[in-house]
């Protein structure tokens, strides 16, 4: 916690990115900055008037007992909230921000989550995974077919997405993907059979470090190290380097400390339901990749807002 001396009344606020002591009359000022804005506004209109002023009051205070009243509620009205309370950062989740759901058959919460700056910039991750991958695979591939794993990769929407888009590579790739989670793996399964994509894909249903070692040619690692405190990215990445062949690439993935400064509100709602983000530097993830034995060569982001850095990155 920072100390402000200077200050009086001092009340702590918990904006994500870290925590700051900030006098009442200040703690105020910036709620109702933020209240004021459209998508509070928007917010706000799904609840109800009690849980909208607990909401008012317990905004950016995780561990004020009114909480409970806003989870319950959210619990009971949205299925997004259910899906990450369960599990947070479940694909199921994410299925609500890619697939072009009716909005007047969703609930007015699951509408916020999909309207959001946070819910928008997650569906053009998925766009910039996409449309870069291709540049990156060119790189690599030298007429014999690559082996990609897909790490904690959830459904592995990202690839099923660049075969969906460049037929050309259906011919040049396997895919494994390696989840903990058997709905993703089903959602896997269920897309790549609709696309006509089994040939290229397989699925494992267990913890990455259960999986046998192949020596990919490209690991991909979307939406892992986002939640994870900066000793165990570390510890993760350095565990990256067991699936790549010599001189093999790595795509990773990370949280910005953009999309806080956007999006404190999302946030808030996520931390609400047990989901938590580890919000990353420029400086954080080049600490990672020199602490890991990985050369970083490039980078791509999910435009314009740039909350979600996808760096390149090649095994020393």
């Amino acid at each position: 916690m920072m100390n402000l001396p200077f200050l009086k009344k001092k009340k702590t606020l918990d904006f994500g990115f870290n925590q700051l002591a900030y006098s009442r009359e200040l703690v105020y000022c910036l709620k109702q900055r933020i209240l004021d804005t459209e998508e509070a506004k928007y917010l706000l209109d799904a609840f109800p008037a009690d849980i909208k002023q607990k909401f008012r009051e317990c905004l950016f205070e995780p561990d004020n007992p009114k909480i409970k009243d806003i989870l319950d509620f959210l619990l009971k009205n949205s299925e997004t909230a259910k899906i990450i309370k369960r599990f947070p950062g479940s694909a199921e989740a994410f299925e609500y921000l890619y697939l072009a759901y009716d909005p007047n058959k969703i609930s007015p919460v699951d509408r916020y989550y999909l309207k959001s700056k946070a819910g928008i910039q997650i569906h053009r991750r998925l766009t910039a995974l996409r449309d870069n991958i291709p540049f990156w695979l060119e790189k690599i591939y030298k007429g014999k077919k690559l082996l990609i794993d897909n790490i904690a990769s959830g459904p592995g929407r990202d690839m099923i997405e660049v075969l969906k888009k460049f037929p050309g590579w259906r011919k040049k790739v396997q895919v494994r993907n390696i989840d903990i989670d058997p709905a993703a793996i089903d959602i896997g399964k269920r897309l790549v059979k609709e696309y006509g994509l089994e040939e290229n894909f397989s699925f494992e249903c267990k913890k990455y470090s259960k999986a046998e070692l192949r020596k990919a040619d490209l690991v991909i690692l979307v939406g892992v190290l986002c939640p994870l405190p900066m000793e165990i990215s570390i510890r993760v990445m350095k565990s990256m380097r067991l699936f790549s062949k010599p001189g093999g690439l790595i795509i990773c993935s990370t949280a910005q400390k953009e999309l806080i400064y956007d999006d404190p509100l999302t946030d808030f709602l996520m931390k609400i339901t047990g989901w938590y983000m580890d919000y990353k530097t420029d400086q954080d993830v080049s600490r990672i990749l020199s602490a890991t034995g990985w050369k970083p060569i490039g980078e791509f982001y999910d435009e314009p807002l740039r909350h979600h850095k996808m760096t390149v990155a090649q095994l020393n």
